[in-house]
């Protein structure tokens, strides 16, 4: 009926809810709703008021500071199992339609768990660290026949509930973690523009917004909650075999094993003839189908492992007996063997954590990778490091306190991390925005660490009669240009083979550039005057974004272990120490040590622990498996400078 989708904006849809499936998105879009119904309205709108949880520390606990009491209010609590779990921040306005969770008032007044209302009055105080908390939140439900004395009726005041939790944070006063069980007080509602699916079970809703490709009971929940179809928004296109997905593995076998029973049991009272089926016990797996895991050993004795020349795969050597010795003996003395797992554990015993509430992956690549840099280099690396910008000197701190920590924790590295995106947030909000689902881009966060004043190029003529150019004033140093942090294409039409003749070509292009003037020397007036161009500086990290577009012949171009970056001196050389990878609008990324072991990272899983990918050997082949991880595409190639 509506081929090109239903109008949101107007004011008849602006008031469907959104039906989804976690309580992640339902916080989310709760928030982002609320914000843009208030500056929808201008000054004359109502005023969003972001309502904070009341969090107390246990009696003798030294009363938290200002920092302290956000890092707690900022635990994502929402996939907690705990059902009284209370959220860190409620958005609220005057006016605003919410839904009285987790609490039940009163059934014949009909304030229970799930009872829709309308926010009317919101009494706030200030907490002893400068944080406003709402104290009563009085709501209006319309469905209710109560009436209380000084209020309207179906008027209700709503006050906060306790809930008890356990949580982490890094204290102020010496950066340590510090486990505690707090107090939480919070009112016990939500905004009603998105519910979770379970939620509005029984429900009816005037208008619904809801995506369908959850397919079976959720997406009938979700279709089944508007009076008519005219009120129900779909927000994306839906195919019939969306929606009609198999049943659960589990419900699949428990309905054969109902329908063995109701076969027995006829067949036993001779209502049908046949033989009695066996039937298996339901608290037994014996009979379950179950998927048998090969697990591979990497051994610390590099000399007891094998190495599969054809995919560049590591295998171990007779995995069901790992303590035999009947090995086969390696014959060639010339082959590189390649790292283990064990041979830097000490480094990766932590690792960034991805906040599924307000998106971190950009963050968490790029931390993890800089962090495996500067961690596996020398101070005099590190000082370099600090002295790039502002931005770098903040990382620079943040990744000392790290190796300096007595015990490396998940929770710190979130801290810093979390540090660094407050510091970027700061100086661009609308870029770096720090609170829900929004992504980042990490060529712009790696842009703003390491700034375009590291790639400026400097021009130096030389005469071929060797006469000095140094006082010449139209032949000084000139630095004409930079080389951009993203790959793009030259002036000819030969694409490079990998990123170290890509650099050697650009820096190439720029001198013939000035080749082409025709500059003449003041001695001698020679006209063959050769230029030749390098870095003006050489940074310790090095940067080159690939093209995501898979039309982008640029996006072909291999990494190189190594590069020549030259200066005015001499070259200095790069190697390969970090990849990020960009598909399906999350980040991850490679981390390459020195003794070229490679390690993968994804802040969603193993707590964000980085794991053991292969040992390098630093093959074609390998740069070739180097351009996608897990589906991914290599996005971002980070070098590091050696000291040699």
């Amino acid at each position: 009926m509506y081929p090109e989708g239903v109008d949101m904006g107007n004011e008849e849809n602006s008031t469907a809810s959104m039906i989804v499936n976690t309580n992640l998105l339902r916080e989310v879009l709760n928030m982002e709703k609320a914000r843009a119904s208030c500056a929808s309205s201008g000054n004359i709108g109502p005023e969003l008021i972001l309502c904070a949880a009341y969090d107390i520390p246990p009696s003798g606990h030294l009363p938290l500071s200002l920092t302290e009491a956000h890092q707690i209010l900022r635990t994502n609590f929402s996939s907690s199992k705990n059902q009284g779990a209370l959220p860190g921040f409620v958005p609220l306005f005057v006016g605003m339609p919410v839904i009285l969770r987790a609490c039940n008032i009163s059934t014949d007044l009909k304030i229970t768990n799930g009872s829709q209302g309308i926010v009317c009055k919101i009494d706030m105080e200030i907490s002893p660290q400068g944080i406003s908390y709402c104290t009563c939140a009085i709501v209006e439900f319309p469905d209710s026949p109560v009436k209380l004395e000084g209020l309207p009726k179906s008027y209700f005041p709503i006050l906060p509930t306790t809930w008890s939790f356990v949580t982490s944070f890094i204290r102020d006063s010496d950066s340590q973690e510090e486990k505690i069980k707090m107090s939480r007080h919070q009112i016990p509602i939500q905004p009603g523009f998105a519910v979770t699916g379970h939620s509005a079970q029984g429900k009816t809703l005037p208008k619904v917004s809801a995506s369908l490709h959850e397919g079976g009971f959720g997406a009938y929940v979700a279709a089944s909650r508007a009076k008519s179809r005219l009120g129900l928004c779909i927000t994306h296109p839906v195919r019939l075999e969306d929606l009609n997905k198999p049943i659960p593995h589990d419900l699949y076998v428990e309905i054969q094993r109902l329908q063995k029973l109701e076969h027995n049991t006829l067949v036993q009272y001779g209502f049908i003839t046949g033989s009695i089926l066996p039937v298996h016990d339901p608290e037994s797996e014996c009979n379950s189908k179950t998927i048998k895991i090969k697990s591979e050993f990497l051994e610390a004795n590099s000399k007891k492992r094998k190495f599969d020349q054809n995919n560049d795969n590591e295998i171990s050597s007779n995995n069901s007996h790992p303590k035999t010795k009947h090995h086969k003996k390696n014959t060639t003395t010339n082959k590189k063997t390649p790292p283990s797992s064990s041979q830097s554990p000490w480094l990766f015993s932590a690792g960034c954590r991805w906040d599924e509430l307000n998106w971190s992956c950009a963050y968490d690549s790029i931390f993890m990778s800089l962090y495996t840099i500067f961690a596996s280099n020398t101070s005099h690396f590190h000082h370099d490091f600090g002295t790039i910008s502002q931005t770098a000197k903040i990382l620079e701190h943040s990744f000392t306190h790290i190796l300096n920590s007595q015990s490396k924790t998940s929770t710190i590295f979130d801290h810093h991390r979390d540090n660094l995106r407050d510091k970027l947030h700061a100086q661009n909000p609308d870029q770096f925005r720090r609170l829900g689902q929004h992504a980042a881009s990490a060529s712009d966060i790696l842009d703003i660490i390491f700034p375009a004043t590291g790639r400026h190029l400097v021009t130096t003529p030389s005469c071929p009669n060797e006469c000095d150019q140094s006082f010449q004033p139209h032949n000084r140093h000139i630095i004409n240009t930079h080389m951009p942090s993203h790959v793009i294409h030259g002036r000819n039409s030969i694409i490079p083979r990998n990123l170290n003749e890509y650099i050697s070509n650009f820096i190439l292009e720029i001198s013939h550039q000035r080749d082409a003037m025709e500059i003449y020397c003041n001695n001698c007036q020679s006209s063959t005057l050769t230029f030749t161009t390098s870095f003006v500086n050489t940074p310790p990290i090095f940067f080159l974004e690939i093209p995501m577009e898979s039309t982008s012949s640029l996006s072909t171009i291999l990494p190189s272990w190594n590069i020549e970056i030259p200066s005015p001196l001499r070259h200095y050389r790069y190697q390969l120490s970090a990849i990020i990878y960009l598909g399906s609008f999350h980040f991850t990324s490679r981390l390459i040590l020195k003794n070229r072991s490679v390690w993968k990272h994804d802040g969603r899983i193993n707590n964000g622990i980085p794991v053991f990918d292969f040992g390098a050997q630093e093959t074609n082949s390998e740069l070739l498996r180097l351009q996608t991880l897990d589906d991914r595409r290599a996005h971002i190639y980070i070098y590091s400078r050696t000291e040699n």
